[in-house]
C-alpha cells in the first residue's frame, strides 16, 4: 500500500493529465458503470466541525474507494483519499488529498469550459485569488486559448498578487480590478471561486450572451 502525504503528492500530475483522467471518469459514469451514492456528512453534537463521507465505485476502471474531509472551527478543512482495487478489494493508497481536491474541481470546471464555452475566449473574469483560482485558471489555459483576465477579490493585496504570479506563470495580461462587476462585464468566459456570502455576488444584468460561467 502507499501512504501518499501532501508534499510527495503535489505536483505528481500535470493539468493535462487530471483532465483527461476526469474525462475518462466521467464517460465512465455517463455509461452507467459508476457507483456514485449520496455524500453523507456528521455535525459533531460537542460542536467541533463535521465530517463527510464521499465513496465512489468505479466498475470500469476496476477501482473503488472514499474521500473524507473534515473540518474544524479554528483549523481549516481537511482531505484524505483511500483507494481500493475492486476484483481484489486490495488497499492500494491512501493519500493526502488536499492537493488532489484543488486540482480534480479545477479540471471539472474546465471540461465544463470545453464543453460549453466558446472556441475563441476574448478575456476570462475570475472572481477570487486563492489556490483554487490559481487552479481554476490554469486549467481553463488547458482547453482554451487564454490572452487576457480581469481578477477581482476583496482584498487588494492578494488580487494584485495574483496578477501578477499568473500573469508571469502564464504569459496572460492579468489585471487586478476593484470591483466583482469590472471582473465580469465583457468576459466571455467566468471563473468564479469565492467563498458565498448573505448577499448574491454576481448580477444577472452583468453576464452578456454566450458567456460561460465554472464555479
Amino acid at each position: 500500500m502507499l501512504l501518499l502525504q501532501h508534499h510527495e503528492v503535489t505536483g505528481l500530475l500535470s493539468s493535462e493529465e487530471i483532465i483527461e483522467t476526469l474525462r475518462a471518469a466521467l464517460i465512465e459514469q455517463s455509461k452507467g458503470m459508476v457507483q456514485l451514492p449520496p455524500r453523507t456528512t456528521v455535525d459533531s453534537s460537542s460542536g467541533h466541525g463535521w465530517l463527510r463521507m464521499m465513496p465512489a465505485i468505479l466498475n470500469g476502471s476496476n477501482v473503488m474507494g472514499f474521500k473524507a474531509m473534515h473540518s474544524t472551527p479554528g483549523v481549516g478543512v481537511g482531505y484524505y483519499v483511500a483507494l481500493y482495487d475492486l476484483p481484489t478489494g486490495e488497499l492500494l493508497a491512501e493519500i493526502d488529498a488536499d492537493w488532489l481536491t484543488a486540482q480534480r474541481t479545477a479540471a471539472t470546471a474546465a471540461l465544463g469550459a470545453d464543453m460549453l464555452a466558446a472556441k475563441d475566449i476574448g478575456s476570462v473574469g475570475i472572481l477570487g485569488s486563492g489556490e483554487q483560482a490559481r487552479s481554476m485558471l490554469i486549467a481553463a489555459s488547458k482547453v482554451r486559448r487564454l490572452s487576457k483576465a480581469r481578477v477581482f477579490s476583496p482584498t487588494p493585496a492578494n488580487r494584485e498578487a495574483f496578477a501578477e504570479k499568473m500573469s508571469q506563470d502564464l504569459g496572460l495580461d492579468i489585471t487586478a480590478v476593484d470591483s466583482a462587476e469590472e471582473a465580469v462585464v465583457g468576459c466571455d468566459l467566468l471563473l468564479s471561486v469565492y467563498r458565498a456570502g448573505g448577499e448574491p455576488l454576481v448580477s444577472a444584468d452583468w453576464i452578456g450572451p454566450g458567456s460561460t460561467g465554472r464555479d
